[in-house]
This record gives C-alpha cells, sequence and structure tokens, in this order.
C-alpha cells in the first residue's frame, strides 16, 4: 500500500504542535524534575502516559507525510516515555512461591464533600478486603462508616479538612493493634499491625498534601521520607512493612522513585499498568488527566497476587484494591 504524501495542513500543524509540546514537557519533567529537583518540573512527569500517547498518533501522522525529522524527534520521545511506562506492564514476580494465604487491603479517598454514602458502604461491605484505609474523613463519613456490614471501625481521625482518616477490619478478624502517627506537623497517619500467615506486617496509611506550591511539595517529600524511615524501623523491629494511601505522587514523580530506592518497597502497580485512580468525572478529564496517585507500596518478602482500581463511587478518586501474599 502507498502511503500519503499529504494529509490536511491544519492536520499535519496540530500533530507538530502536540509533538514539540509532548517533547518539551518530557524534557523539563525529566531534566528540571528528576535531576535539578524542581517541583514544578516535577509535576509534569505526573503525566508521561499522556505524553507516550500523543508522541505515538503525531509521530504517525508525520511519518506518513515523510517529515523525517519530525518523525525522528517523535520515535525519541516514545522511546523515552516507553522506557519509564514499560515497567508498570512486566511482572516482577512471575512463578515466585507465595503463601496460600492472602492479605486484602482496600485504599479510598471518599472526598469529604461527597456524599454517596450508601454507595460507599455497599461497595465496601462487597469488597472482602481485610483491611479498608479511608481518606478524608469528616464526622459525617465516619459515622457512615460505622455502619458498613461485616466491618468495625478500629480507628476515625475525623476532621474540618480534607485530612482525616479512619481504618476498618473484617469483622471476623482480630482486633489489630493500632497507632496514631503523625509523620510531619499537623498531618495524621495510621499505623496497622496484622498477621499473614504468621509474619507480622505493619501497614501504615497517609494520605500527603497535593504538590499545587512549593511549601505543599516539601512537606509531601518530608512526610514521604518519614514513611520511608517509618518502613525502615519496623523492618527492624522484625516486622514487614506495607505503606498506602493516597500520596499525591506517580511512579514517575522523584518523591516516589526517592522512597521506594531509600526504604526498599516494591510498588504493587508493577505488572498491572496504569491503573490510574484519579480523576474522576467527565471523560475528556479522565482522558487528560488520568494518573495513579494512590499506591500500596509494600516490602520484598510480599507479593502482589491481585490488584484492581474499583469502580467510580461519588469522590474524586477511585478504591484501589490490592491482594498480598508472603513470599515462600
Amino acid at each position: 500500500m502507498k502511503l500519503p504524501a499529504t494529509l490536511p495542513r491544519p492536520l499535519v500543524g496540530l500533530a507538530q504542535l502536540a509533538l514539540l509540546g509532548a517533547a518539551t514537557a518530557a524534557l523539563l519533567g525529566l531534566v528540571g524534575g528528576l535531576l535539578l529537583d524542581v517541583w514544578i518540573a516535577d509535576l509534569l512527569n505526573h503525566f508521561v502516559g499522556q505524553y507516550l500517547v500523543i508522541a505515538a498518533v503525531a509521530s504517525a501522522l508525520v511519518g506518513l507525510t515523510r517529515r523525517w525529522r519530525w518523525l525522528a524527534l517523535g520515535i525519541a520521545v516514545v522511546l523515552v516515555d516507553l522506557a519509564l511506562v514499560a515497567p508498570l506492564y512486566l511482572r516482577p514476580d512471575v512463578g515466585a512461591p507465595v503463601s496460600a494465604e492472602r492479605l486484602r487491603v482496600l485504599q479510598l479517598n471518599v472526598l469529604s464533600s461527597n456524599h454517596a454514602y450508601e454507595e460507599v458502604k455497599d461497595y465496601l461491605a462487597r469488597s472482602d478486603a481485610d483491611v479498608i484505609f479511608v481518606q478524608e474523613v469528616s464526622a459525617t463519613w465516619a459515622a457512615a462508616l460505622g455502619d458498613v456490614a461485616g466491618y468495625r471501625v478500629v480507628e476515625a481521625l475525623a476532621r474540618h479538612d480534607n485530612f482525616g482518616i479512619a481504618a476498618l477490619v473484617r469483622d471476623d478478624r482480630p482486633k489489630p493493634h493500632v497507632e496514631v502517627l503523625e509523620l510531619v506537623p499537623e498531618l495524621p497517619a495510621l499505623a496497622l499491625a496484622v498477621e499473614l500467615d504468621g509474619a507480622a506486617i505493619a501497614l501504615l496509611s497517609v494520605h500527603t498534601l497535593p504538590p499545587g506550591s512549593a511549601d505543599y511539595a516539601r512537606r509531601r517529600d518530608r512526610m514521604l521520607a518519614a514513611a520511608g524511615v517509618w518502613a525502615d524501623e519496623r523492618r527492624g523491629a522484625g516486622e514487614i512493612p506495607v505503606i498506602v494511601g493516597d500520596l499525591n505522587t506517580t511512579p514517575f514523580s522523584r518523591s516516589l522513585r526517592h522512597l521506594l530506592d531509600d526504604a526498599d518497597l516494591v510498588n504493587s502497580q508493577a505488572g498491572h499498568g496504569l491503573a490510574p485512580t484519579w480523576p474522576t468525572g467527565p471523560w475528556f478529564a479522565r482522558v487528560l488527566f488520568a494518573i495513579p496517585i494512590d499506591h500500596l507500596l509494600h516490602d520484598r518478602r510480599l507479593i502482589t497476587t491481585a490488584r484492581e482500581v474499583g469502580p467510580e463511587l461519588g469522590s474524586d478518586h477511585r478504591p484501589l484494591r490490592v491482594e498480598l501474599g508472603l513470599r515462600h
């Protein structure tokens, strides 16, 4: 089949503009965010998946019209972005021996202004999770969570802002030890101790500040660093650490990379793709801005045996449910 040498000029111009934008954003993110540690440049790193799609489509269009220099630029952008995205689709523990017993953890930022109480409660009751962590818990949400069938609230820190937090466990599980922590001033975190196949599992639920300013980005990063220190301390005490929550960062950002490396943790997302959890809403918002900012990170002695992003429940976040097994 002979390829066309021409396409409508506005379409070609749009492809070139999109390709230039994707290349610029990727370059600024990599250099300014990852290498120079500039917070506002690091925001660009969250959208690597979008850059990959844009660059791939734009490259195909400029290639059809034999604009070889533009095609070379597009291929370079695609390869760089693909190198960042591809590890999320590669399973790190294929064939590894794992315990028959599982620990199922569910994470959900309910959005404090969300009024879909019954819908959320029904979903949580059907989730079959062993432990549920909920963020943005107001007094009204704390009351609603006390009425989830099959579960009991073991801690609820209701607040007037967006940083209330709660933990629920199944009625048939023993009551875990719960500790309220303050990894950074004025922001609570919850630590729970449970067992999996005889091993002590330490769970930490965290909701960081969104990086909408230099101060918020620094405080988010301090909270994540403190969570990493907590993981090392739990490991030193003979426990197996797990960090879960709305971390307001993605696998492509320096903040999450540092946490994973410094605390020697595994991202449960590996092998399960981009799986965005935020935002919900109109289709164009999901297409343009969808990113994974809700996470479960775990010690290497655990294996992610299942992972799924749940439905929209009135919040701007979708729930994240992760099933863990103990490596044998």
